[in-house]
């Protein structure tokens, strides 16, 4: 059963979930949290050849840190459009082309406890201005599993036939919450602890 806004806040408080930054009220939905796009994302550094993944030789891991260009949506770049006036100025942000593809971790470190009086499991959903935009959010691997101890990585494309500007701390999604029933019994993952979006 999906949780409240409210049972997710007394999750918070018991300690079944913990989220750093704590969300306030003001990002809280009836029945989940808007979390902010984090200040790096991983792009494909080159799209001008075909590229190939062959998940017997290589490990996803291994293959984005080698085809991956980590951006920091912070730092100010030359922008590829001219302003409204004609000029081209040097901005953050990242300019999202159509069908690009990028994974992204969230602003918030989320932990999902296996133990306790309350074991919640998370699932990303994608928020309306999102959607309308074409952006997709984790279409593949919309889950969040306790024993989760990390920030969130989201696989994003864009959708659509028009570029949108990705920037640091954009709300890009909500993430739902329900009780998982039953002893968890811990299984080992390679993304739990993750410190790129990569996922190395």
């Amino acid at each position: 059963m999906t949780l409240s806004n409210t049972s997710i806040e007394d999750a918070i408080k018991s300690g079944s979930l913990i989220v750093t930054p704590t969300p306030t009220r003001k990002r809280m939905g009836v029945t989940s949290v808007d979390v902010r796009l984090g200040h790096t994302i991983y792009v494909v550094n080159d799209l001008s050849k075909p590229l190939f993944f062959d998940p017997r030789k290589q490990s996803i891991q291994s293959f984005w840190d080698e085809i991956g260009r980590p951006v920091d949506l912070r730092r100010k770049r030359v922008q590829p459009f001219a302003d409204a006036d004609g000029k081209i100025r040097r901005r953050t942000g990242y300019w999202f082309a159509p069908a690009e593809v990028c994974l992204a971790f969230t602003h918030e470190h989320f932990q999902l406890p296996t133990s306790g009086k309350q074991v919640l499991q998370g699932k990303i959903w994608n928020r309306s201005r999102t959607a309308r935009a074409f952006v997709g959010m984790t279409i593949n691997a919309p889950e969040i599993k306790p024993g989760s101890e990390n920030q969130i990585t989201f696989e994003i494309k864009n959708c659509g036939p028009f570029y949108v500007h990705l920037n640091y701390l954009d709300e890009i999604a909500q993430i739902g919450f329900e009780e998982v029933k039953g002893v968890v019994r811990r299984t080992k993952s390679t993304f739990h602890g993750q410190k790129k979006p990569s996922g190395s």
